[in-house]
């Protein structure tokens, strides 16, 4: 069945549903794409719907729509563009480049679609994606500027949820910060200027970090303040002086007590014994 499907992929044979997209033109199939896709399922059988006129995108990127039915026919895609046919009448644009360019943005934009479209799964492929593919970008410094610069603008942006995505791109920043400092990285201080929110998650993670390292090393046993599971002693420390002067005369009478309270109990003991004999 999976061998079937890819065969179909972008194929004329029983085709029943065009896709317009910009420039390009999409030969898809009704029971793959509808049934994976709730967006689809409605405008495939809308009750105002031809079920003969094709479904025009005109301000998508054909890329996204290609890789989008790569997923549906074979449960995954790739960064290897393919070859659609064009609409006719209309001059070629040349390929996209953002897959090869930046291919954590080209993830990112992968992973608004499941939002846009209602398709399983796909969220998940692209958040795994965009992670090694962010992580190996920021390894690359000839790279690293205008990975973060266009992959920042998108992941916070008001197009999909990518709380995800954000989480992720947090944590491999703050390891990249490991080394170096805002300051000595000009262009992640100017992702920081231009997008408020981005600046807010990285200043939570470097607040939760140094509060982190801060309960774990050795201050918390010098300042009483920083002790977590015991009461803090605000008393000056001639108030806590008196009180250990107080405490250790408490405990010098208790003891005089004592001896005094044993050598009576050894007085009666050798009375007793006197009578006896």
């Amino acid at each position: 069945m999976d061998a079937i499907l890819k065969n179909l992929h972008l194929s004329e044979n029983y085709s029943d549903l065009t896709i317009i997209c910009g420039d390009k033109e999409f030969n898809a199939h009704k029971l793959v794409v509808c049934s994976q896709s709730a967006y689809f399922q409605r405008a495939c059988y809308g009750s105002f719907k031809d079920a003969h006129e094709p479904i025009r995108f005109p301000d998508k990127e054909p890329v996204l729509m290609e890789k989008f039915l790569e997923f549906l026919y074979n449960g995954d895609y790739t960064l290897q563009p393919q070859t659609s046919s064009e609409k006719k009448g209309s001059a070629s644009k040349p390929p996209t480049t953002c897959i090869t360019e930046n291919p954590a943005y080209f993830h990112a934009r992968m992973f608004a679609e499941d939002d846009y479209f209602l398709v399983d799964n796909l969220k998940a492929r692209a958040e795994d994606y965009f992670f090694t593919a962010f992580s190996t970008s920021l390894e690359m410094k000839n790279r690293r500027k205008e990975t973060l610069k266009q992959t920042v603008e998108e992941v916070y942006s008001n197009r999909a949820s990518y709380d995800p995505l954000r989480e992720s791109k947090i944590h491999l920043i703050m390891k990249m910060l490991c080394g170096c400092s805002a300051k000595q990285n000009p262009y992640l201080r100017d992702c920081m200027r231009s997008t408020p929110d981005f600046t807010f998650d990285v200043c939570r993670a470097l607040l939760d970090k140094k509060m982190t390292s801060l309960s774990n090393s050795k201050i918390k046993n010098r300042y009483p303040f920083y002790r977590a599971n015991k009461p803090v002693d605000r008393r000056s420390s001639f108030a806590r002086r008196g009180e250990e002067q107080l405490t250790a005369r408490a405990k010098r009478r208790i003891a005089r007590s004592a001896r005094k309270l044993q050598a009576a109990r050894t007085m009666s003991t050798g009375e007793d014994n006197l009578e006896v004999m």
